[in-house]
């Protein structure tokens, strides 16, 4: 058995159910940087 490397609120956004996409979604302070993060329907690759 592998393990599901996507977290709870990823699958939940993936499955159109969680209730605040946009608390996982979008632009993010991490420290001194910024992390923005996107779903980007139907892509298999992205850099």
């Amino acid at each position: 058995m592998s393990a599901n490397p996507l977290s709870e609120d990823l699958i939940r956004i993936i499955e159109a159910r969680h209730h605040d996409p946009f608390s996982v979604l979008g632009a993010h302070p991490h420290g001194k940087k910024t992390t923005v993060t996107v779903f980007l329907r139907d892509t298999q690759k992205a850099s």
